[in-house]
């Protein structure tokens, strides 16, 4: 509440200003306290706001980032088709902006929708490509990100030896990053030891852990 309230008196007084884009901005970040609130038409308002005067400005960074926005919105209300066509639209500004970073993050929306519509082997190549681009980045919190999605599609394919070993890679990333996120992955390996039972899943886990530590050691994680 404190920081919606924070946000309005900033709109208010940029309203006064006059300045377009630092309405839009307040406008968005609005928009991000509903969105976390769950309130997620009060969020769409905001985020359309938003957009119609980044455009109006041309801000071809913050019309991507905003198209992005919505399409988190359609996500999560399960209207995926329409979540696609903004994170699409979204992915081909950042291309024309060579905004690496942000093709990664549109790679791995547009698979996580593939992932939400069964289409494995689809969601796959978006997250692989994504991947690709962190890697190039030396983002290892992204490369973490990606092998966890990954490793959900190779469950789903019973393809249970790609599937323990990238969940432990981004496991080992997300530790030494200290990141919050280790809790995400860490529920979806004791989710596949369940899914697998303890001795089918002990023996995976004893083939694959060379591969794990050499793939360690490549991305330079002690």
């Amino acid at each position: 509440e404190k920081a919606l309230e924070y946000y309005e008196k900033s709109l208010k007084i940029k309203e006064e200003l006059g300045d377009k884009s630092g309405i839009a901005d307040s406008l968005n970040n609005i928009g991000m306290i509903h969105h976390r609130k769950g309130d997620y038409e009060k969020a769409l308002e905001y985020y359309e706001k938003s957009l119609k005067i980044k455009e109006e400005l041309g801000d071809k960074s913050g019309i991507a980032d905003s198209l992005n926005n919505i399409g988190m919105i359609h996500h999560r209300k399960g209207d995926y088709e329409k979540a696609l066509e903004y994170y699409e639209k979204s992915l081909k500004i950042k291309e024309e902006l060579g905004d690496k970073s942000g093709i990664a993050d549109s790679l791995n929306n547009i698979g996580m929708i593939h992932h939400r519509k069964g289409d494995f082997e689809k969601a796959l190549k978006y997250y692989e490509k994504s991947l690709k681009i962190q890697e190039e980045l030396g983002n290892k919190s992204g490369i973490a990100s990606s092998l966890g999605q990954m490793s959900k599609i190779y469950f789903s394919l019973k393809d249970y030896e790609n599937c323990l070993k990238l969940n432990l890679i981004a496991i080992r990333i997300f530790e030494y990053l200290g990141s919050p996120d280790i809790e995400i992955a860490q529920a979806d390996l004791n989710k596949y030891n369940k899914g697998l039972g303890d001795s089918k899943f002990q023996e995976i886990i004893s083939n694959i852990s060379n591969e794990v530590k050499a793939e360690l050691n490549r991305l330079g994680i002690p």
